[in-house]
């Protein structure tokens, strides 16, 4: 069952929920509607063509296969990590969120947006403005002349027709030809910014009511060859004030007045005003670029496909004036997209408060579509439930309430196509009693500029559970919120515009060797899985180099590493350390840089566990072991690391979270910051960009070399074996004698199938469950000659249950306390049978819950009488809890039973093998390799010989630096 189209695609996130029973009876789950049926959610069919069973079964290991094959639904054991689907239109819409999102397995190679990726990995991604080393000139000169290109939509350029409507549709301007100078500044922490200097050139209003040049103040020209270095050229006629003739009165001359002019861009631009900036072009998108250039009013229908620098929304519009030298100067200034998350104030109220109301929540009528943004369903159920809810369903939770805010006309992302993104919003008010509300939902393009803001995560980091009620106040930037569910240094967040769209990116730091390496050799993981064509590391030459300013810093070195994990659910202190992750000291860093300790708690609960096959650890302890060992592995090369900035001449193509390769001195920097800025003046036109860098690291040792020491031996050497990071799991084993009961094996089962003559050939389903009583086969007789008699009084007889495990039991105790406790029900000591009956004349069934008169009418509980059986404890009920179907033998008292069970079992003495870490050495190998400590502080990796990459090898660690066998990794060919 089920379109692979129509399926929803989910990850088993919760260690709590242990059972697909558990899943399925989360109210607040995605699969809550599946919870009266767990049989349909088992049987839908995947987009592998695997059932959701044969998904939960595949995870089961010897011996867990041969006892839990087959198992009854909600008693299935389900493990975290296990992909499941659901019929789309069965999700529970209150988890419905953010569409567009998809996740992989992503635990050592590196993350990026798959739009950059693209981006990068295509060949034209280079600037047509200046040669490229490896490309053939073509015989025709190049443009060497910097340009930018602006494009803005103004409210206020809207017609007069539009003024009554509310939304005003606003007008495409391409601002080009005037920028005198444009700036942009991103970094990973408060996102990016601009600036934009614009003319004075003076306006008048239409018969539109708008704003447009007054006539003959602007004097267009061509250059010698068709058009300048814009495109067309003008001159504009400005000034502060302008001359007037005015009429003082009648009969009177008329006067001649000074009247202050008014500016263009002052009047047209306004807060909140969409821009697209876009610098230098690139081969990629020369003919586009071409065409673009050659209107003044830009159609909304070539926004889409375009690879922007910056999407932003205009803060502010200042105009300067200078009366003494009569100089006017407009300034734009504004965000990207951050500005939506840094503005946005209060998350959300109940509905109520919003309203300013006295009642409880849910008590008012739901009135307006933007009362869904602060109100939502499920929202107020989700201020509890930031305890223990992944980073993953927390920020598409908030993008899909965000997302309710249009800012910008739906209509002017018309050409993105089916490019945009979804949410899902309420179609059906809220009544006024709120007595039986269940809101309809429909999944319907995002609103205004929501259309083109992406939410991508990284696999390995979604699924972190975070433990921090601070997340329940409703105060403060969206910016802040989303950083306190993304921590690092084990999340990282972080946003800029790729193409033609405003990601927001969440992800695991690339600073360990396996994800930087991964991003030098383009083998990398989007959210849409691994790229075609590996995206390339932007290498920067030395001419392009105008400043250079590197250094070595030690704000960041540590001596004492000290992690310890928020845990809410030990007891009630939400900052209780885990006191088996004691610090660990460096000594050799300590006596350089003092005692400085890297100590830290953080808000997450790991999600799946760690692909370890070693026994004795904690889901919870491995995960913080694990995330020490990240934290050490990426702060042992910051003492040897240079950081700094570059300035370059303009190079569009350096984006904040990528690397970049300084070709000069052989390093790999991270970039943490961009500004690209473009001025022009009536004799230059300036354009730079300045790159803020951290971590620079040879390339060559970030793989590792082998260094040849006075005495002959050969050493490795590398950032990462700095401090050996080796976690010492090996288990130990443990044995202790315990006594254990076993059945006596000299009893004789009967066959397996039951002859159909016994039950004189009638129709009996779950026959096959009666030999689990071929250890009982006394039992057994009296429950086939009871079945046998049913069939004469005119029924057919459904078996549905008969022996049971322990574990069953306690599992059904679970599920309902009336149950009888583990190790005191007949069904466990084989003398108990729950059936339904069918008429063999009418078809009526006859269940649990079906009337204690009717089942009487049938004559079955009287049969069990004469034959010695109990109907329940008498009368169909044990008690209060009704269970006519449970029919037991009572021709011996409980004790009898568990003595003739007893009679057939035997004690005997087993050895119990048990696998253990020792928990004093976990850390026992993190000890500073000596050689390579002193080989950095020497600072020989800025021999000339380590310069050029000739190896690419990666080698195993060693902690004394040792001469060891290569365990080759990754090779490529440089």
């Amino acid at each position: 069952m089920g379109n692979p189209k129509s399926l929803y695609q989910i990850t088993h996130s919760s260690p709590q929920q242990t059972t697909v029973g558990d899943l399925l009876n989360d109210k607040n789950g995605v699969a809550y509607i599946y919870h009266t049926d767990p049989d349909a959610f088992l049987a839908i069919v995947g987009k592998d063509g695997k059932t959701n069973r044969q998904r939960i079964e595949a995870t089961y290991k010897f011996p867990e296969e041969k006892r839990y094959i087959g198992y009854k639904a909600n008693l299935l054991p389900l493990k975290v990590g296990t992909l499941l689907y659901l019929e789309f239109s069965k999700v529970n819409e209150a988890s419905w969120l953010t569409e567009g999102i998809e996740v992989l397995n992503n635990s050592e190679p590196a993350f990026k947006a798959a739009q950059l990726a693209a981006i990068e990995g295509d060949p034209g991604y280079f600037q047509t403005n200046k040669p490229v080393h490896g490309k053939p000139l073509t015989g025709t000169s190049q443009s060497i002349m910097p340009e930018v290109t602006v494009w803005i939509w103004c409210r206020a350029l809207s017609p007069k027709s539009s003024e009554g409507t509310g939304q005003l549709p606003g007008q495409f301007l391409d601002l080009t030809p005037f920028v005198m100078s444009c700036t942009t500044n991103i970094n990973k922490n408060t996102g990016g910014n601009f600036q934009i200097t614009l003319p004075p050139l003076m306006c008048e209003l239409d018969d539109e009511r708008q704003w447009i040049l007054k006539r003959n103040h602007l004097d267009r020209y061509d250059s010698v060859n068709g058009a300048s270095i814009q495109g067309e050229g003008y001159v504009a006629q400005s000034a502060l004030f302008h001359s007037d003739l005015q009429n003082s009165g009648e009969g009177k001359a008329s006067d001649e007045v000074l009247v202050r002019n008014q500016f263009l861009f002052h009047n047209i631009i306004t807060s909140n005003d969409l821009i697209f900036i876009r610098f230098e072009t690139l081969d990629m998108e020369k003919k586009k670029r071409y065409a673009d250039s050659r209107q003044y009013y830009v159609s909304k229908n070539n926004i889409a496909g375009n690879l922007y620098d910056m999407i932003g929304l205009v803060d502010s519009n200042a105009q300067s004036v200078t009366p003494e030298t009569n100089d006017v100067t407009i300034s734009i200034s504004g965000r990207d997209g951050s500005k939506l998350l840094l503005e946005d104030g209060t998350y959300f109220y109940a509905l109520e408060n919003s309203q300013g109301m006295m009642k409880f929540a849910g008590q008012s009528e739901q009135k307006s579509p933007l009362i869904d943004r602060i109100y939502g369903n499920g929202a107020l159920n989700f201020l509890s439930l930031y305890m223990h809810t992944s980073i993953d369903l927390v920020l598409k939770f908030i993008i899909q309430q965000l997302s309710n805010i249009e800012v910008i006309p739906d209509g002017l992302f018309s050409s993105f196509g089916d490019r945009i993104n979804y949410r899902f919003n309420v179609t059906q008010p809220r009544s006024k009693s709120n007595t039986d509300y269940k809101p309809k939902v429909k999944l319907e393009p995002a609103n205004g500029i929501w259309k083109i803001v992406k939410l991508v995560i990284d696999e390995s980091v979604s699924g972190r559970m975070i433990q921090d009620s601070s997340f329940s106040s409703a105060n403060g930037s969206i910016l802040n919120f989303i950083r306190t569910a993304c921590q690092e240094p084990l999340v990282e967040f972080y946003m800029d515009t790729y193409g033609d769209m405003y990601h927001l990116i969440v992800r695991k730091p690339p600073y360990d060797q396996n994800a930087l390496i991964s991003l030098i050799e383009g083998k990398i993981n989007t959210e849409t899985g691994t790229p075609e064509v590996p995206p390339a590391v932007i290498n920067i030459e030395q001419e392009d180099v105008l400043d250079e300013k590197l250094m070595f810093d030690d704000s960041e070195v540590y001596s004492w590493y000290h992690f310890y994990p928020r845990n809410v659910f030990i007891g009630d202190d939400n900052s209780y350390s885990l006191s088996y992750l004691g610090a660990i000291y460096f000594e050799e860093y300590a006596k350089l840089w003092g005692s400085k300790p890297f100590q830290q708690s953080h808000p997450y609960m790991p999600y799946v566990p760690l692909n370890n096959s070693e026994k004795g650890l904690g889901l919870y302890e491995r995960q913080a072991i694990f995330d020490l060992k990240y934290v050490v592995e990426t702060n042992q090369y910051m003492p040897f690391t240079r950081k700094g900035k570059l300035i370059l001449n303009g190079d569009r193509r350096i984006k904040i979270g990528n690397i970049i390769r300084y070709k000069s001195t052989g390093e790999i920097f991270f970039v943490d910051s961009v500004q690209q800025s473009y001025q022009i003046s009536e004799n230059s036109i300036d354009r730079i960009t300045v790159v803020g860098v951290s971590r620079g690291m040879i390339e060559q040792l970030i793989y590792g070399v082998f260094y040849d020491t006075e005495s002959g031996e050969k050493r490795y050497v590398s950032y990462f074996n700095i401090i050996n990071t080796t976690l010492e799991l090996s288990p130990r084993e443990t044995v202790e004698k315990i006594t254990k009961v076993r059945k006596v094996s000299d009893f004789q089962p009967l066959p397996a199938n039951i002859s159909e003559t016994v039950l004189d050939q009638v129709n009996n389903k779950g026959l096959a469950k009666l030999e689990k009583y071929n250890y009982r086969p006394e039992n057994k007789k009296v429950f086939v000659k009871f079945i046998n008699e049913i069939n004469r009084l005119g029924y057919n007889v459904i078996i549905t249950s008969t022996n049971r495990s322990y574990q069953e039991q306690f599992q059904l105790n679970l599920q309902d306390s009336r149950n009888a406790d583990p190790g005191h029900s007949r069904h466990e000591h084989g003398s108990a049978i729950d059936i339904n009956l069918e008429s063999k004349t009418t078809g009526k069934r006859y269940k649990k819950l079906t009337s204690k008169e009717a089942w009487e009418a049938t004559g079955v509980p009287a049969l069990a009488k004469q034959m010695g059986l109990q109907w329940a404890s008498g009368n169909g009920s044990f008690g209060n809890y009704v269970d006519r179907v449970h029919f037991q033998i009572v021709n011996s008292s409980s004790e009898a039973n568990d003595e003739v069970l007893a009679d057939r079992y035997e004690e005997y003495t087993e050895e119990v093998r048990t696998i253990e870490i020792n928990r004093d050495k976990i850390f026992s190998n993190f000890k500073v390799n000596k050689f390579s400590f002193n080989f950095f502080l020497k600072k020989l990796q800025f021999d000339p010989s380590y310069k050029r990459v000739t190896s690419r090898n990666v080698f195993q660690n060693d902690q004394q630096g040792t001469p060891i066998a290569p365990i080759i990794k990754s090779v490529r060919k440089n």
